[in-house]
């Protein structure tokens, strides 16, 4: 048994050395395959590397020669009308503010022209005129004319009448001025002439001109007057004028029949 034990330890470890010689050969060609492998792959790497160092400086150079020609290119492809509407778009960018400028300048023209435009002359309103179509002012005066004369007395032989006038015209027609509502009497005061006059309940009564005085001529004679060549039947003081009237003194020797 113990033979048996040995012959198969032994045939065993002959099997054991057997299958250790056939794989022996396996590792080491293995081992060999493994090594070159890498040893190849050092190699590539190193050559890979010394071929990039060594392209590096051309292939930076050869890039930086592309870049540098297709800038160019880049250029020249641009067509004319994309490289005018740039040349216009920054044109117009560069003169954006003087165009600003110049939309103001109507807005300036159009200011001076309205303030020349409020800085004329307007026409004056013309003036109205008074109701009824006359042209003529309203004024606070009025203009009549004014008369003195003593005929009767000259031709009686008056001495006093024929030394204050010998034609027996003591004033001429004559143009004065009044204030309105003045009267005959005021006429009258306002010729300058010398005037006797008296008052009474009826009004102003005129005795004396020029010192030719009533009842000079005879119990009749005295002085009347008239307005427009009528006679009046109100004291002289009462009487208002109007604008254009005309008054005319006479001395009467008959209570105004002889006139």
């Amino acid at each position: 048994m113990k033979q048996f034990l040995t012959c198969l330890a032994g045939i065993l470890l002959v099997l054991s050395l057997l299958a250790g010689c056939s794989n022996a050969p396996a590792e080491a060609a293995g081992a060999l395959s493994g090594a070159s492998v890498s040893d190849n792959s050092r190699t590539f790497g190193t050559a890979s590397s010394s071929l990039q160092s060594d392209a590096g400086p051309s292939s930076a150079s050869s890039e930086s020669q592309t870049s540098e020609q297709d800038v160019p290119d880049a250029q020249d492809d641009t067509d004319p009308d994309s490289r005018a509407s740039s040349a216009a778009a920054s044109s117009s960018g560069k003169n954006k503010q003087p165009s600003a400028s110049n939309s103001k300048a109507p807005a300036g023209a159009a200011s001076s022209k309205a303030s020349e435009a409020s800085r004329a002359p307007s026409k004056a309103p013309e003036p109205s005129k008074p109701s009824g179509g006359s042209s003529k002012v309203e004024s606070n005066t009025i203009s009549v004319s004014l008369s003195v004369e003593c005929h009767t007395a000259v031709a009686k032989g008056n001495a006093i009448a024929q030394s204050v006038s010998q034609n027996g015209v003591i004033l001429g027609s004559t143009s004065i001025t009044l204030e309105k509502g003045a009267s005959v009497y005021d006429a009258l005061k306002k010729s300058g002439l010398v005037i006797g006059a008296s008052s009474s309940a009826m009004g102003t009564y005129v005795y004396s001109i020029q010192s030719l005085a009533e009842k000079a001529v005879g119990s009749k004679s005295g002085w009347i007057y008239r307005v427009n060549g009528i006679v009046s039947g109100k004291s002289c003081s009462s009487y208002i004028l109007q604008d254009g009237d005309a008054v005319r003194w006479q001395y009467t020797c008959d209570n105004g029949n002889d006139l």
